[in-house]
């Protein structure tokens, strides 16, 4: 078959060369993010579709409802992230919404930030932005990690074109990659926990294995979202009791 197996052994010297811990520098040094250890670093969510206000009520995302997220997660400080886009801004042609985002993200906010791996070109634009903001040169920047990116594979087993793009454009600049494998059980992965726990697993050390043949020492992080759907609708079920 077309399936990759990964040797057990070459797994665990691979995973061998990750860091168990690193910064991710902000804009604002105040701001610097301490990754691993007992760190834990909230923020806000991101990619919603709509937002919603008591003035205008709920409504498809836009530039303006955009900026405004990012000036509240720049005002408080429980949020030490901005993460991703809070609301997906439509009003935006997909193909430049990525560089009218992250412009934002970088002249609104002097946190640290993400983005998304769509694509060779928008990791690169992302991390060109970013190295601009903070006003440094190519090699501080590989050499200070400054921006991450979320991998999610394409459960059952799978990594897609761009997700492998990102981690080969964000690990070769010494960028953070988060995998996080989009595994649901009952849909894209096994009905019971510990067969959906199996898989994350290894779908998530495959992308971490492969983000270390990029570029050993590259900072990665291993993200667990493993869910369920409702048998009845197919629709991903949270905060139910295996969630």
């Amino acid at each position: 078959s077309e399936r990759v197996r990964f040797d057990s052994d070459m797994i665990l010297e691979l995973v061998s060369h990750c860091p168990s811990e690193f910064t991710l520098h902000a804009r604002n040094p105040a701001h610097n993010l301490r990754f691993g250890g007992n760190n834990v670093i909230l923020s806000m969510m991101a990619s919603a579709p709509n937002c919603s206000d008591l003035d205008r009520g709920r409504r498809p995302g836009n530039q303006a409802d955009y900026r405004n997220f990012l000036r509240l997660a720049q005002m408080h400080n429980i949020l030490q992230c901005t993460g991703g886009y809070p609301v997906e801004p439509i009003d935006i042609h997909p193909s430049v919404r990525h560089l009218e985002c992250i412009r934002d993200l970088a002249m609104l906010t002097d946190k640290v930030f993400h983005i998304y791996s769509l694509g060779k070109e928008r990791n690169v634009d992302g991390i060109e932005i970013t190295r601009i903001a903070r006003g440094i040169s190519r090699e501080q920047l590989m050499a200070e990690p400054s921006v991450f990116t979320i991998i999610n594979t394409n459960s059952p087993l799978k990594l897609d074109v761009p997700m492998m793009e990102g981690i080969i454009q964000m690990a070769s600049m010494g960028q953070a990659v988060i995998v996080t494998p989009f595994t649901l059980s009952g849909a894209m992965a096994p009905v019971t926990v510990a067969g959906a726990l199996v898989q994350q697993n290894a779908e998530a050390l495959s992308g971490i294995a492969f983000a270390q043949m990029v570029k050993k020492g590259a900072p990665v992080g291993y993200g667990g979202f493993t869910s369920n759907v409702d048998m009845k609708s197919g629709a991903p079920a949270f905060g139910t009791p295996e969630y």
